[in-house]
C-alpha cells in the first residue's frame, strides 16, 4: 500500500473518482487503501481494511480472471455465499465477467453488484505472472460510459505497469 500511495494519488486526480488498491490473500482480497477524487458523487463501496472473496469487485474479478482454472474454480465455490447478496449476481455472471476480463485484460461491472455504479479493474501481477493484487476505478454509471471508460482503462493499465515495473525490479520482487 505504501509503494502505491502516489499511483492511486495521482489516479484520483486525473479521474476524480474513487481509486482501490486492493490485495490478493489466497482467494480473498483485502482493500489495503483508497483514493478519492474530487468528483461530488462518491462511490465508497470498499472500506480500507475490508476483506471479501475473489469475485466480488471489479478489482477482486481482475485478479480472479488472472489465476488458473482451478483457483477460479474453487474461488467461485467460496464465492456463492457472497454472491447470493446481489440481486443482479449469480455465479454465472461472474464467470462471465471472469472470462472477458481474460480477454480484455482488464474487468467491468456495470450496476452488478451496486445499482447505479460501476467499476473497472486492473490486476498487478507479481514476477511469475499471478496477481498479487489490483487497482481499481469505481463511479457512477454515467461516469463510465464507452469513451471515458476507455480513458480510465488505459491510466489504469498504464499506472500498473508501473507498479509491476517497481516491484518487480531488483531488490523489490514479489511474488504471487
Amino acid at each position: 500500500a505504501e509503494r502505491c500511495e502516489d499511483t492511486l494519488a495521482s489516479l484520483a486526480e486525473i479521474t476524480q473518482d474513487t481509486v482501490y488498491l486492493s490485495e490478493r490473500r489466497g482467494l480473498e482480497a483485502v482493500c489495503s487503501a483508497r483514493a478519492l477524487g474530487e468528483f461530488p458523487i462518491k462511490t465508497l463501496t470498499l472500506e480500507v481494511g475490508g476483506r471479501l472473496p475473489l469475485g466480488v469487485g471489479a478489482g477482486n474479478l481482475a485478479m480472479l480472471a488472472g489465476l488458473p482454472d482451478d483457483d477460479v474454480a474453487r474461488a467461485l465455490d467460496r464465492t456463492g455465499p457472497q454472491v447470493a447478496r446481489y440481486p443482479n449476481l449469480d455465479i454465472g455472471r461472474v464467470r462471465a465477467v471472469v472470462d472477458a476480463a481474460r480477454r480484455h485484460g482488464h474487468s467491468f461491472v456495470e450496476a452488478l453488484f451496486i445499482p447505479g455504479m460501476s467499476a473497472v479493474g486492473v490486476a498487478i501481477s507479481g514476477r511469475d505472472g499471478v496477481p498479487i493484487a489490483s487497482l481499481s476505478v469505481a463511479a457512477i454509471t454515467s461516469r463510465m460510459r464507452t469513451q471515458r471508460r476507455a480513458n480510465v482503462i488505459a491510466w489504469l493499465k498504464s499506472e500498473v505497469r508501473a507498479v509491476e515495473n517497481a516491484l518487480n525490479s531488483v531488490g523489490g520482487a514479489v511474488d504471487g
